[in-house]
């Protein structure tokens, strides 16, 4: 049951990631809005792939080296 649920989390992500993304084109320039949706996917798809597809909790550790770089 995994497999269909890591595929409609990829395509969930694809697409809330592509729809940002063309949102964030009408108030910021190209690279802004690249780089904030492709941040922001890159979380998306951690989250949802932790918590829905294998069902746990995400590290704590991976939320404190992003506190720490950003």
């Amino acid at each position: 049951m995994r497999f269909p649920r890591y595929v409609l989390a990829g395509v969930v992500n694809s697409g809330v990631t592509y729809l940002l993304y063309l949102l964030l084109l009408r108030v910021l320039p190209y690279l802004g809005a690249y780089s904030v949706s492709y941040a922001t996917g890159i979380a998306i798809g951690y989250l949802l792939n932790a918590y829905w597809v294998f069902r746990q909790k995400p590290r704590d550790e991976i939320f404190e080296l992003a506190k720490k770089k950003g």
